[in-house]
């Protein structure tokens, strides 16, 4: 989910969007939501396909929003030089960095955690206009009663369960 906000956000400030990720339906989605490129980088080798759709310089930005470590080395194999790199998926784990990369590619790395209350507005505004595919983006409705079978759904899956709501 923090995912699709990125990509809502990037493209309702008008940038050309390329999402990776190793699940076509959430690359289909992603498209439904506007991006414009969708690259599946178990299939596809991601850096080819970037450098490509941006005319061989690299994204301007590039935000990582997974917390894997492939991807955050991805993230900065992508960016342009003088880009900007976000990271907003948190790694559970050590990642080493060639650092020799940010300085000579003389990059802006930055973290992100939260969204400021126009951030919120902008959501809300995007929801009224009624382009979101909201029904997709909720993978099951359950009765309070009914939380556990929802944890245990989404245990099992949590590739595919992007929101579990609990209706009272």
């Amino acid at each position: 989910m923090i995912g699709i906000g990125a990509i809502v956000g990037a493209v309702n400030r008008g940038a050309k969007v390329i999402v990776s990720d190793i699940d076509d339906d959430k690359l289909l989605l992603a498209k439904r939501l506007g991006a414009d490129y969708g690259v599946n980088s178990l299939k596809e080798n991601l850096h080819e396909c970037v450098w490509e759709i941006t005319g061989h310089r690299g994204a301007d930005v590039v935000i990582e929003a997974a917390g894997r470590p492939e991807t955050y080395l991805s993230s900065i194999s992508e960016v342009a030089f003088t880009g900007r790199v976000v990271f907003i998926g948190y790694a559970k784990e050590k990642i080493p960095f060639d650092t020799a990369f940010f300085v000579k590619k003389e990059l802006n790395i930055m973290g992100s955690r939260n969204a400021m209350p126009q951030d919120m507005k902008a959501v809300i505004g995007y929801l009224k206009q009624g382009k979101c595919p909201v029904d997709e983006l909720i993978s099951a409705i359950y009765k309070p009663d009914e939380a556990q079978i929802a944890l245990e759904k989404w245990a099992g899956n949590p590739g595919k369960i992007f929101r579990v709501l609990i209706r009272f």
